[in-house]
């Protein structure tokens, strides 16, 4: 849901928000989106990242897999498959871009909050040093998804064994 609302908010193509920003909510507010999140406060940018870049960020994504990961990606705009068995750096099976398949050489408009484009949460030397095609003065992760419920989507991710 965070997704989602990130990528609808920027108009991007895809958005990725980090596990390690999200928190269970308190029960009284499960239904509530913005009581998911840990780090609300938290900037978006949109940066434009090459296929091959969104790849190595979807390996970093399943590399601790099956062990729980801050850094595993909720994912909005893409679908990703992966092998459980096969070696870290080479779990990646398919992505899908809407319904078109990963272009490694094609560039797409990627959403995320500033602290991923940073490099925190497994990140480093991932994407802080390409440029930042928008920045949202005045909005966080908070205002973005403030009022929104949340609904069920169908997984963006799937493993194989």
């Amino acid at each position: 849901a965070v997704a989602d609302a990130v990528r609808e908010f920027t108009g991007s193509e895809i958005a990725l928000i980090p596990a390690g920003v999200l928190k269970e909510p308190d029960k009284d507010k499960k239904d509530d989106v913005a009581a998911a999140l840990a780090f609300g406060s938290d900037g978006i940018v949109v940066v434009n990242v090459t296929g091959a870049k969104l790849r190595e960020a979807l390996e970093r994504s399943v590399s601790a897999f099956p062990q729980s990961n801050v850094g595993f990606l909720q994912l909005s705009g893409v679908e990703a498959s992966f092998k459980k068995s096969a070696p870290a750096n080479s779990r990646i099976t398919s992505v899908l871009v809407g319904t078109s398949k990963l272009e490694d050489g094609k560039t797409y408009a990627v959403a995320m909050p500033v602290s991923l484009q940073q490099g925190q949460l497994g990140y480093a030397n991932l994407w802080e040093n390409l440029p930042i095609a928008k920045r949202f003065k005045d909005v966080t992760l908070a205002t973005v998804v403030k009022g929104r419920r949340v609904a069920s989507s169908s997984p963006r991710w799937s493993a194989q064994a």
